[in-house]
């Protein structure tokens, strides 16, 4: 089997910073060749570099300027660039569909978010097409997690009608795109959770605050992911001084504003170390207590499984797909409220509550999200289209 893998995201070092379905799919292609499936990547980029290894393929470049332009929710921007957009995305279908005929690929995957794959069919490729659904913006922006964007809405939809079937990365995620795209329900699927490896995070030496409990968030820092919340968490415990916090992740405007505001500006309990690669990312987890992810919105977090992965526990919203995750008050505490927030906070101050979580989180995650069950799911779906 041949199978070529299209995202506008993908995490290297090369490359712009991304956010899950870049890192997602960094490692999916790793682990799907080192099972011996043929697996290639073919993406553009935002910034200008040539990648041709046989295995990840960058077409071409827009600039960070157009991409700005191209997904700015105002309805009569996306009218004035609604053509530039059709543009970049036929030029990239029709890379694609070259790139197939050239290395005989038996089957394609693409995210849902943005509609990456929705010109595909249309210009004439005729192998299979599975979507991997790591959100889109119709979902988000029907709960009001993002503004809605008309242009990628539109892609979206294309996309899923055109696709083959659908790989759903949590209960949560198919009750979702179903809420938004009601027709998806009639479409053939699986349910392949996103998954980690449980290597040995022994190799990173713990490095602790004295005196302090060390809490930690890693994310995208925006208003879908609930850093409100968590600063009014850090507002709250201002004067508890066993308690400091660190963020990780790409800032933007909203958290900017945030920060300045008259209320959090004077803050001392937190300190913000911005992006940081991977490799770093995975020697700094382990120096924490425990982590918090008050976020609005999750199909399958790779933060949390990274989290449990370091055997820690968490606080995190109640989410839909938190209890398909986290058993409450077993390996982690999900909370609905700043005042479950708090409560969660002091009780995780005691160390041996921390150590019991944290072991049976990492057992949770490395027994129920493991590697062998995402390959074996996706593999026999992708063989299904294939040969049905």
């Amino acid at each position: 089997m041949k199978l070529l893998v299209t995202s506008f995201e993908f995490s290297d070092s090369r490359l712009p910073p991304t956010g899950g379905i870049g890192s997602f799919y960094n490692g999916y292609i790793s682990d799907m060749n080192k099972e011996n499936i043929d697996t290639h990547f073919l993406g553009c980029s935002e910034k200008y570099i040539e990648i041709d290894d046989k295995k990840h393929v960058f077409g071409f470049y827009y600039t960070s300027f157009i991409r700005k332009l191209c997904s700015h929710p105002n309805f009569f921007v996306v009218v004035l660039m609604f053509p530039l957009d059709f543009f970049i995305r036929l030029r990239y279908s029709i890379l694609v569909k070259n790139y197939v005929k050239k290395h005989a690929i038996d089957i394609i995957e693409a995210p849902d978010y943005k509609g990456v794959s929705s010109l595909f069919k249309l210009i004439g490729v005729k192998i299979p097409i599975v979507i991997r659904t790591h959100g889109t913006n119709k979902v988000l922006s029907d709960i009001k997690v993002q503004k809605r964007h008309v242009g990628l809405c539109f892609h979206e939809k294309i996309a899923l009608r055109n696709c083959n079937g659908v790989i759903y990365i949590s209960e949560a995620s198919k009750k979702y795109l179903s809420e938004s795209f009601s027709f998806v329900l009639n479409k053939k699927s699986t349910l392949a959770y996103n998954y980690i490896h449980p290597y040995a995070r022994e190799c990173f030496k713990p490095v602790k605050l004295p005196g302090k409990i060390n809490v930690c968030y890693f994310g995208t820092l925006s208003d879908g992911k609930g850093i409100d919340m968590l600063f009014d968490i850090m507002l709250h415990v201002r004067d508890d001084k066993d308690i400091h916090f660190t963020l990780i992740g790409k800032s933007g405007d909203y958290f900017n504003e945030l920060s300045n505001k008259s209320c959090y500006r004077e803050l001392k309990n937190y300190t913000y170390l911005g992006p940081i690669n991977y490799a770093e990312l995975q020697d700094k987890l382990n120096n924490f207590d425990f982590f918090i992810f008050p976020t609005k919105f999750e199909n399958c977090p790779l933060s949390w499984f990274e989290a449990m992965s370091h055997k820690k526990t968490m606080l995190c919203s109640n989410i839909p797909v938190a209890k398909e995750i986290i058993k409450d008050f077993h390996s982690g505490i999900i909370c609905n409220s700043l005042d479950d927030y708090l409560s969660g906070l002091s009780h995780l101050k005691d160390e041996t509550v921390r150590n019991v979580m944290g072991n049976n989180a990492y057992n949770n995650v490395v027994n129920k999200f493991a590697w062998h069950s995402c390959f074996d799911k996706s593999l026999r779906f992708y063989n299904e289209l294939i040969n049905g």
